[in-house]
């Protein structure tokens, strides 16, 4: 198999389909070959995509591999600080074009910020949060034409929050 045939064997609508050519032994991290650690890289959007439509991180040694990173105990506090400064900038006056959040967008942060607030603190809780939602939110602050940062968007932002919100409330699996 090419290099660009396996990447491709990553993409969500494929893990959901394929079955898995190898099932992920947790115990066996250090045996992960360059190539699942460089596509778990490449292909985060990808696999961030697959963990939150439920896809299991164990389907695929790249996918277990970014569930594996989106899972450390700074990224939920990383999250929850990038929530807290998109609302503290939207709050500031309007400076110069490279502000993460202006126009109307602004105004929908404005509007559902006591929504991301609550997200906000969910994060920074310290308490574990599962790969399928922590990507929910990595897709939710990384997406630039998403509801969080375009006001075009198709997503509704306080209803985007609110599941996401609610995904981190769940009980931990």
């Amino acid at each position: 198999m090419s290099t660009i045939d396996h990447a491709s064997a990553i993409e969500p609508e494929n893990l959901a389909v394929q079955p898995a050519s190898r099932r992920v032994d947790r115990r066996s991290v250090r045996r992960f070959r360059i190539r699942d650690r460089m596509l778990a890289r490449v292909r985060a959007r990808a696999l961030d995509r697959a963990l939150a439509s439920g896809i299991p991180a164990d389907t695929n040694p790249a996918l277990w591999l970014r569930a594996r990173t989106l899972t450390r105990p700074r990224m939920a506090s990383e999250l929850g600080r990038q929530l807290c400064r998109i609302v503290q900038e939207a709050h500031e006056p309007r400076r110069m074009p490279g502000m993460r959040v202006m126009g109307a967008a602004r105004e929908g942060v404005l509007a559902a910020e006591d929504d991301l607030r609550v997200l906000a603190s969910r994060l920074q809780s310290g308490e574990p949060i599962a790969a399928h939602r922590i990507a929910k939110v990595h897709l939710l602050l990384s997406d630039g034409t998403g509801p969080l940062f375009h006001s075009g968007s198709d997503r509704n932002l306080s209803e985007a929050i609110r599941e996401a919100t609610w995904s981190l409330g769940e009980e931990q699996k």
